[in-house]
């Protein structure tokens, strides 16, 4: 299937860090990959982490306290 894609140009992106990001509860962001963003894109990417995060956040995109990433995860 790879070999597939990359014949026909088509480009594969995952979607895991998306994913991780909105989860409650999971790790920070490592210092080494802190260190490594620009002023700006590490502004950025911890107020992208509060804010897909928050309480107010996960009530307004799910209509309750909890993600229901937890307990996907947990299956």
């Amino acid at each position: 299937m790879i070999l597939d894609l990359v014949q026909r140009r088509v480009a594969v992106t995952s979607t895991l860090p998306v994913f991780e990001m909105g989860v409650p509860g999971r790790p920070s962001v490592p210092q080494r990959v802190l260190d490594a963003l620009s002023p700006d894109a590490r502004s950025a990417l911890l107020a992208n982490k509060v804010q897909a995060t928050g309480q107010a956040a996960i009530r307004r995109r799910y209509g309750a306290g909890t993600s229901p990433c937890l307990s996907a995860r947990q299956k």
